[in-house]
């Protein structure tokens, strides 16, 4: 049953991911420059502000911080464990309410040095150290897809999952 419900949610992710509107180039413009910063620093995760449907299905304990709907592999985040689901209260000590805000809190970080920070994960505050890196260009793009692709592919595998949870309905 928890494998079902975990479906269920990755779905619901990846739908939501999916049905986000795109933003401007200006809004582009400005994501990159607070994701890479001055320095390039960067974790690794994309992440999404919590609605209150969103708190109340993950247990989300306060109304700050910010949903992982997204781990870049070999990453900063990955390596230091966070996952997809994660919700991020706190980095650097500091609340997180937005996106931005966590991507301030990475940019600001020297290089090398590690960024703690406070999670929910199931239900339960853990805390985690990432170390941001620095890196050139554009790396938010999975294996050098678009946006129209990377929506496309994320459909499809969204109605793999509606497809697999009628079968297990029927049985």
């Amino acid at each position: 049953m928890n494998r079902i419900l975990s479906l269920a949610l990755a779905g619901a992710l990846a739908g939501a991911a999916a049905m986000a509107p795109a933003p401007s180039d200006a809004e582009m413009r400005h994501h990159k420059r607070m994701m890479h910063g001055r320095q390039g620093a960067f974790i690794g995760v994309k992440t999404q502000s919590m609605t209150s449907e969103l708190r109340q299905h993950l247990k989300a304990p306060s109304e700050r911080g910010v949903l992982v709907a997204r781990v870049i592999e070999d990453s900063p985040a990955a390596k230091a464990g966070l996952k997809v689901g994660d919700i991020i209260l706190s980095a650097g000590g500091e609340d997180i309410e937005h996106p931005y805000d966590l991507a301030y809190q990475v940019r600001r970080a020297d290089e090398g040095e590690s960024l703690p920070l406070r999670l929910v994960r199931g239900g339960r505050t853990r805390s985690l150290k990432v170390t941001p890196e620095r890196r050139d260009g554009e790396h938010m793009g999975r294996r050098g897809k678009g946006r129209r692709e990377m929506r496309k592919e994320v459909m499809e595998r969204f109605d793999a999952i509606e497809k697999r949870l009628d079968a297990l309905e029927k049985r």
